[in-house]
């Protein structure tokens, strides 16, 4: 093995670095998603961090008269951008780490 054990340290340092940086950039990017239709009675527009955390959420006001609708069109829209955050998180860590399923956290 080139390196040795010292160079296997060294790869894996520069990769936890590498991870480490990816994180806090994914953790600064903003997915955002729609539910609903203007011509239909509104829009439900809701933006995610990287982090998974709800940054922005924007309900069209007509939608206030259909308590139902807007928790449907609510889950819909947070369930997107949360699922477009994961797999951008996923594709990173896995370009990374060339496949390896490693533990890592948002």
């Amino acid at each position: 093995m080139k390196g040795g054990l010292g160079g296997l340290i060294k790869q894996a340092q520069v990769m936890k670095l590498k991870v480490e940086q990816a994180q806090a950039r994914l953790a600064e990017e903003a997915f955002s998603a729609e539910a609903g239709d203007v011509a239909a009675g509104g829009v439900v527009r809701v933006t995610v961090s990287g982090r998974q955390q709800v940054k922005a959420l924007h309900i069209a006001p007509e939608l206030a008269a259909d308590p139902a609708l807007l928790e449907d069109l609510l889950l819909t829209a947070l369930n997107k951008a949360l699922d477009e955050s994961r797999a951008r998180h996923e594709r990173e860590m896995g370009a990374l780490t060339g496949g390896l399923n490693l533990p890592f956290g948002f």
